[in-house]
């Protein structure tokens, strides 16, 4: 317990005394210092009880004590009139507590700007993510509204089919008859669940994209990442680029598959804002391949490039050298931050294709597990012409969709005759070879030439026939392709459309 003169003790040099810069603005300790005598004892009367009685206020001064212990400074002991030892022992306390006080809430103000950074580094992050799944949304809505109708149109078939197996069960049909229409049942069948499996990749890829969590990371295969990454922003890169996959054989890596995933995605928009909006002079070329202990992925471009002088700074937040209102400034400062998190490094240089390439090098998984095969290549089925034309009227089809086309023909190839073509340049082979069609439908998006390329060569050389086209659409995903909308107006079926729409338009503009 603290006596007679203990405030003698307190520390007198200049460096201890800075430590209670308020001590005279504590409550009673100006009146409490002015009653001590010139040798610091204070009179008779102020001295504390000698007979052994405990003083009360020591146990709300303890009290004040165990708090500051505790780390709780807002409590403070009760100075009285008496301005005696106890109550200069009180200011003491309460100065102290004071000045802990101020200590710890200065410590905690750059602890909260701390925390508060983070917060912000986060919401950038999400805001980089949600950016890079508002370039991929209308791509999305392409490639789930291509199978999607697929599988209406495969439904409408299967009822009317269904309907002429009933008119011949009722006229006694043999099984032999009846065996054309299932078999026609199952083909239909077997298309919807194609369809069907085909909306379901789609959906995976979307949750392998979202899946941006910083959680521990797994070994994961780089191609199948950058395959699903690529079959996401396909549509949204048509109008502007063509897009070439090139998958070696890299080892697996460690790693978030929804992070990979976003600096895959990144990289493809950063290329399509790059170049000129025209899929056929236009590339986009992503690559895999092993590069030796590492994995690399690497995105070039037909663009301008990077410039010299901007090459050390273009991985900066915020920093662009797109025009205003393109981009936000944070794609590749994102991509920057999760190739970090993932132990590896990213480098800018000149393409060979002219523009800019941005390489990816990933430290790899050695092991005979951790490799991943190189993707075959589907056969691409030449356009088919049918059997001899008869006295129908004659539509030809061009579309990227197999299971479509398959599907057209099923709907549509009883009433008219129909040709098939899988894409723009195979449909002007057939324009070519034979012009005597009376109505043109056209898919707006596909790979390499695309139905605004096939309407400007219709517009060249066979303009007589622009009055039978019609044009189909997932989406309008470029700009390019809601300009030819807006300025050439054709007549549009919006995927997924019904067979009633289909019948209906096809006789409007066959009577025009």
């Amino acid at each position: 317990m603290l006596g007679r003169g203990d405030l003698d003790r307190l520390p007198s040099e200049p460096g201890h005394r800075q430590l209670l810069p308020s001590a005279q603005q504590a409550p009673g300790a100006d009146k409490a210092l002015q009653r001590r005598g010139r040798g610091g004892q204070l009179a008779a009367h102020e001295r504390p009880m000698s007979n052994g009685a405990q003083d009360p206020r020591l146990e709300e001064i303890l009290e004040v004590l165990l708090s500051v212990a505790r780390q709780e400074f807002d409590a403070r002991a009760p100075v009285s009139d008496a301005l005696d030892t106890v109550d200069a022992i009180a200011t003491g306390i309460n100065m102290v507590a004071e000045e802990l006080g101020g200590a710890v809430t200065s410590k905690a103000k750059p602890e909260q700007a701390y925390r508060d950074l983070q917060a912000m580094q986060a919401q950038l992050a999400h805001s980089g993510k949600l950016a890079a799944v508002g370039e991929l949304a209308g791509g999305v809505a392409h490639e789930i509204n291509n199978p999607a109708t697929g599988v209406v149109m495969a439904v409408a078939l299967g009822r009317r089919t269904v309907s002429q197996l009933r008119q011949k069960l009722d006229a006694g049909a043999t099984p032999e008859e009846l065996e054309e229409h299932f078999t026609r049942l199952e083909e239909l069948w077997a298309d919807a669940d194609e369809a069907m499996i085909r909306i379901r990749s789609v959906c995976e890829d979307l949750l392998t994209f979202s899946r941006m969590d910083d959680g521990p990371q797994v070994p994961i295969s780089l191609n199948e990442v950058v395959r699903a990454s690529c079959r996401l922003m396909n549509p949204s890169l048509k109008g502007s680029a063509k897009l070439e996959l090139e998958l070696g054989e890299p080892p697996a890596v460690m790693g978030s598959r929804g992070r990979i995933a976003q600096v895959v995605t990144n990289l493809l928009v950063n290329a399509a804002q790059a170049v000129d909006e025209d899929p056929t002079t236009q590339r986009i070329r992503v690559m895999t391949q092993e590069d030796g202990e590492q994995a690399l992925i690497s995105v070039e471009d037909t663009g301008p490039g990077v410039a010299d002088e901007v090459k050390d700074r273009i991985f900066e937040a915020f920093f662009t050298t797109k025009p205003a209102g393109v981009g936000t400034g944070l794609g590749l400062a994102l991509v920057s931050e999760i190739i970090d998190k993932h132990s590896g490094t990213m480098t800018v240089d000149r393409s060979e294709l002219g523009g800019a390439r941005f390489t990816v090098r990933l430290p790899g998984l050695h092991s005979e597990d951790s490799r991943v095969a190189a993707p075959g290549r589907a056969p691409v089925p030449e356009s088919e012409r049918p059997p001899e034309a008869q006295k129908r009227p004659r539509i030809l089809i061009v579309d990227d969709e197999e299971l479509l086309l398959k599907t057209y023909r099923h709907l549509l190839g009883t009433r008219y005759e129909v040709v098939v073509a899988k894409d723009g340049e195979r449909g002007i082979e057939v324009l070519k070879g034979d012009n005597s069609f009376d109505l043109i439908l056209c898919d707006l998006h596909m790979p390499g030439l695309d139905g605004i390329g096939l309407y400007e060569f219709l517009q060249k050389n066979m303009p007589h026939l622009l009055s039978g086209v019609v044009m189909t659409t997932g989406g309008a995903v470029s700009n390019r392709a809601r300009k030819f909308l807006d300025e050439t107006q054709p007549p549009l079926l919006r995927k997924p459309f019904n067979l009633k729409d289909l019948h209906k338009i096809i006789a409007q503009r066959l009577e025009r």
